[in-house]
């Protein structure tokens, strides 16, 4: 009798796994899932927006102005935020075993517990302070006024250890760790008009957790030097790669905060591409249309396979010391029901999981040589309540009537191109014998594509977009 219901039993095993794959529905995630959903959910926007176009964003970059702005908001603000990260279906328990894992360590190499590195660290002779606002009284919880520069800091307790703020600056300071194996330029910075005071412990902890500072500055009266002034400081931070990332008209002296979110990367491969080997050839936006571009060459050992289900090939190029890998996602032709399909088919759990499904195969890869910067007003797409004077409660940073953000300024810019490491000396047959090698796979990316670059540690998507017809 057992052995007549295990046929039934393995079919709706197969079906349950089929519709949790495509569905929405998750008991709990992690964070690394919730940033995975929230860089889909907003590729999607994008692509519905500007169908047919080249798209590219930094989901993890975003998701780190985002929780910044989580901090300094309260109630409905706050809990729209939440859903827009899906912080709402994150599991407490992943977020304790995420900090096990990544415990970090002192310059000595020794471990350092997170529930010590965040206890507050009061100055000698002092008492441990509140956050306060200029504006505050003696009715304001008895908060005491913000301590010019010369006074010392006091160390708040920002968050606590289990706390998604704690494990997003987990996540940011391995982000950040010096490398030579690839160039990463992180320009976020938050600007308002001076007439918006802030609480002292939200600028501390804005810096302290999300690496970004808070600056108050003349927008009401000056916007145009402003803009100028952002400008210049956006280029500076990504060492010239980042320029004019403000238009003339892309605030005016109404504006309250701006939040600026800027990101630059260019990676070195695990083994770079030979710039002989590179030529012209036709790139196929469509059935009909082409466009020569610069395309890159080269056979070696990659890891490869197809997506699930479909003739989608996946191909990983790895970056040095394989910290981080670029992920190419390649429809059978060119057709742009054939990219909308995949786009449609992909899951927050295949995007993850797609690097234990591929094989190391000897490939011929082709694909083109990329230089691309997309810039979006993000806050367009998503923060109704964030930007809405009579819905937004940023009262976790400041005790400002009235303050809101105005703009949320997205800047992405990527560079694929031969550098790399060295190739490796291939092993010599032993005298008399030959080895027998398979034909390489092809991998030509000569029609539109999904890409990604993955920071394997982390699971991050420090770049996501779609490469479809050449600029």
């Amino acid at each position: 009798m057992i052995f007549l219901l295990l046929p039934f039993f393995f079919f709706f095993l197969s079906l349950l796994i089929i519709i949790l794959e495509r569905s929405d529905f998750t008991m709990s995630l992690t964070i690394s899932e919730t940033n995975a959903k929230f860089a889909l959910d907003f590729f999607r926007l994008l692509s519905r927006a500007h169908q047919y176009e080249n798209l590219l964003c930094s989901p993890i970059n975003l998701i780190t102005s985002l929780g910044l702005l989580l901090y300094g908001t309260k109630s409905d603000t706050a809990a729209e935020i939440e859903k827009i990260l899906h912080l709402d279906e994150l599991a407490e328990s992943e977020l304790l075993e995420y900090l096990e894992e990544t415990q970090s360590s002192d310059p000595s190499g020794n471990k350092v517990s997170h529930s010590d590195s965040d206890k507050a660290r009061v100055p000698s002779g002092s008492k441990e302070r509140k956050e306060a606002s200029p504006h505050s009284s003696p009715s304001d919880n008895k908060q005491t006024p913000w301590c010019p520069p010369c006074e010392q800091v006091p160390d708040y307790v920002c968050d606590k250890p289990e706390g998604v703020h704690s494990v997003m600056n987990k996540i940011l300071t391995e982000l950040n760790q010096p490398s030579t194996d690839y160039e990463l330029s992180i320009a976020n910075r938050l600007f308002a008009d001076e007439s918006i005071f802030f609480f002292q412990k939200f600028l501390y902890c804005a810096l302290k957790l999300y690496l970004i500072e808070v600056d108050r500055v003349d927008i009401h009266n000056a916007p145009k030097d402003i803009r100028k002034l952002i400008n210049l400081w956006v280029e500076m931070r990504t060492y010239g790669k980042i320029k004019n990332l403000l238009h003339e008209d892309s605030f005016n002296n109404e504006a309250a905060m701006l939040l600026v979110n800027g990101l630059y990367f260019k990676g070195q491969w695990e083994v770079q591409f030979d710039k002989e080997l590179t030529k012209e050839a036709p790139f196929y936006f469509n059935e009909v249309k082409s466009k020569n571009v610069q395309m890159m060459c080269r056979k070696g050992q990659y890891n490869i396979g197809k997506l699930k289900g479909s003739e989608v090939q996946i191909l990983e190029i790895p970056y040095k010391n394989k910290t981080l890998s670029l992920f190419i996602m390649l429809p059978k032709d060119s057709k742009i029901e054939s990219l909308q399909q995949l786009e449609d088919e992909l899951t927050h759990v295949k995007l993850l999981n797609l690097a234990s499904t591929l094989k190391p195969e000897e490939v011929r890869v082709v694909i083109p040589k990329l230089s691309i910067e997309k810039r979006i007003e993000a806050n367009t797409y998503f923060l109704a309540h964030l930007t809405d004077p009579k819905k937004a409660d940023m009262s976790g940073a400041t005790s400002t009537e009235g303050a809101v953000l105005t703009h949320l300024f997205h800047d992405a810019f990527l560079e694929i191109d031969e550098e790399g490491g060295q190739e490796p000396e291939e092993p010599q047959p032993a005298k008399g014998r030959h080895l027998s090698r398979r034909q390489p796979v092809d991998f030509v990316a000569n029609r539109p594509f999904i890409y990604y670059v993955m920071h394997n540690n982390t699971q991050s998507l420090l770049a996501l977009g779609q490469f479809t017809i050449p600029e």
